[in-house]
């Protein structure tokens, strides 16, 4: 005979697991019996390998119980973490039932998050009925907590490609007037908000890496921006906002978040930015004991935007940083960290990519394992110079191998530490100008020309804006992170000439907590800038001039000088991060006169 029992919502998933039919619609009617989860958090559970469970029936009655948990995916409600049992009542009576839970299951449990745990009981025999009860299962926190000497980590990822059908301009190479030009016209590689948190006995970090052109701290639409991200993660995470790093991978086949190719709609920039979101705090639940190692490699093929000096020299070193479970060395996160633009892909692709920093992720993932992610270093006119995605993808596999053989593990030791520093810089070049038109204010031939930035204060006041930059410790390692794309001086400055001492290695982090465009350093180096870039918006007529003259000159007509805040804000931002590094214990042996 077949018994139909009422299962409510999850029936059509749990009616399988519990080996009954659904049922007709019944009146309700008091359950026969109720069911309370007294397993008390997920140590006990991880500990036990069962869920406990109090059943008390009102009437004699023999029921099927199992335990489930909510799903982590959009699709049906619940997923059965325990084995069944069936158990007969009699009137009155109250009995404690384990729930063997499943092998494959326990991995459910191993965060350092609450997991709601749900009891559920149905009638095999009599009046059809079901009962339900839940109660939310905190972390273990001894093992979520790192152990003196050790790192606990964790990392996720998750989807931050548009709507279908929805319309978004692509950064770079040119606009997207009317649909046309950069719109973009598919998906080449998926795109992600990717984090991995990293805590230690003292400190904490979250670093996320986002596809886009870049992402402002702050946009002209309220709620929306890297400083109310990190505002949300730390209240659901209680990690400090200043420690919650976001980084833009500055892809030119990302959508344009900035808005100067014709922008994407608000409803785009709050998708990504709670993407994000949700994923720095799956992150930080997901953390469990863990080794972090660290390598570099050299990376030779970087190209500048300049032929002739002071602007010519490149960053080549591609510096990797991993995570192993503690307890059986399975890759957690890969985080690749490496300076050229993520500009293989040129401009005739419309279709979103990540570029290299998503390949490298990809790449990280497929032989490794976890969640990978990278993220640009000191980008400023700097290319990644590869024929196409091919060469590029194969450069990257052997810096990734490179670096990992060289690899050395990250004493955990030194803590993890961040020091993120408000900074004002006065607005000197005119087109960012822009960033004072309203959204949409300017139709520029079938697109929206405006900078999307905030224009309100703090971020911009006056003839000033106001952006973050600073340093993190990780054991022995040093992050610089930038709000922009800093040119490699900056790097030299930090690394080779003595600005911050003492760390391992130097990881950059540009176009991180915001994005202000380009950053030189020295100023002595800007005149070349400004002498080869000056007439960018017009197409640079003077080299035609200078070619007729026969006086010699650099071809480049790069848009520094147009996408610039000032002249002086490498340099500024370079201080800001060699004091962040001191005052996280690192030393100092050169000090520029102009961070007085």
């Amino acid at each position: 005979m077949t018994v139909r029992v009422a299962l409510g919502l999850a029936g059509a998933v749990l009616a399988p697991a519990l080996g009954l039919a659904l049922p007709a619609p019944a009146e309700a009617a008091a359950p026969p019996a109720e069911v309370r989860v007294l397993t008390r958090d997920q140590a006990e559970l991880i500990r036990t390998g069962r869920v406990r469970v109090a059943v008390t029936a009102r009437g004699a009655v023999r029921l099927r119980l199992i335990a489930t948990t909510p799903k982590p995916v959009p699709g049906p409600k619940a997923r059965v973490v325990t084995g069944a049992r069936d158990v007969r009542m009699r009137a009155g009576s109250r009995r404690t039932v384990s729930l063997p839970l499943r092998s494959r299951s326990r991995r459910v449990f191993e965060t350092c998050g609450a997991v709601l745990v749900s009891a559920r009981a149905a009638v095999i025999r009599g009046t059809p009925a079901h009962m339900r009860a839940g109660r939310r299962l905190g972390p273990d926190e001894e093992r979520c907590r790192a152990a003196p000497g050790a790192f606990a980590v964790g990392a996720a990822r998750r989807s931050t490609n548009p709507a279908a059908g929805e319309r978004l301009c692509l950064g770079g190479y040119g606009p997207c007037p009317n649909g046309k030009g950069r719109t973009m016209t598919g998906i080449k590689d998926d795109l992600y908000a990717r984090a991995m948190a990293v805590s230690a006995e003292r400190g904490d970090l979250i670093l996320v890496t986002t596809s886009n052109v870049g992402f402002f701290a702050a946009y002209k639409s309220e709620g929306l921006g890297i400083y109310e991200l990190r505002q949300e993660v730390a209240r659901r995470t209680g990690v400090p906002a200043g420690s919650v790093l976001v980084q833009a991978d500055h892809s030119h086949s990302a959508p344009d978040t900035i808005g100067i190719w014709g922008g994407v709609p608000p409803s785009y920039v709050r998708r990504l930015q709670d993407a994000a979101v949700d994923a720095a705090v799956a992150a930080w639940r997901a953390r469990r004991p863990a080794r972090l190692y660290a390598g570099r490699a050299d990376g030779p093929g970087v190209t500048s935007s300049y032929s002739a000096p002071p602007n010519v020299g490149t960053d080549d070193e591609f510096r990797l940083l991993w995570a192993e479970r503690a307890g059986d060395g399975r890759r957690i996160a890969t985080y690749s960290n490496y300076s050229p633009h993520a500009t293989v892909l040129e401009g005739s692709n419309t279709q979103a990519s990540g570029d290299w920093p998503e390949w490298a992720a990809q790449l990280a993932e497929a032989e490794h394992g976890g969640v990978g992610l990278a993220g640009v270093g000191t980008l400023g006119r700097e290319d990644f110079g590869a024929a196409d995605e091919a060469d590029a993808r194969s450069r990257l596999r052997r810096m990734m191998a490179a670096a990992t053989a060289a690899g050395r593990e990250v004493p955990a030791a030194g803590g993890v530490a961040v020091r993120t520093v408000f900074l004002r810089e006065p607005l000197a070049q005119p087109v960012l100008a822009l960033n004072r038109l309203p959204e949409g204010s300017v139709d520029a031939g079938g697109y929206d020309l405006s900078i999307d930035r905030a224009d309100r204060a703090p971020w911009l006041d006056a003839g000033t804006i106001g952006t973050y930059a600073g340093a993190a410790r990780i054991g022995d390692l040093f992050l610089g992170f930038s709000p922009g794309e800093p040119f490699p001086q900056v790097q030299f400055y930090l690394r080779e000439q003595g600005g911050v001492s003492g760390p391992r290695l130097h990881f950059h982090l540009g176009a991180t907590g915001d994005f202000l465009g380009y950053m030189v350093r020295p100023a002595s180096d800007y005149p070349q800038v400004a002498a080869e870039g000056g007439g960018y918006l017009l197409g640079c007529p003077e080299e035609e001039v200078l070619r007729q003259t026969g006086i010699p000159y650099d071809p480049a007509c790069p848009d520094h000088w147009t996408l610039m805040v000032s002249p002086t804000i490498g340099t500024h931002v370079a201080c800001t991060i060699q004091d962040a590094g001191e005052a996280l214990g690192f030393e100092v042996r050169t000090r520029d006169p102009e961070c007085a």
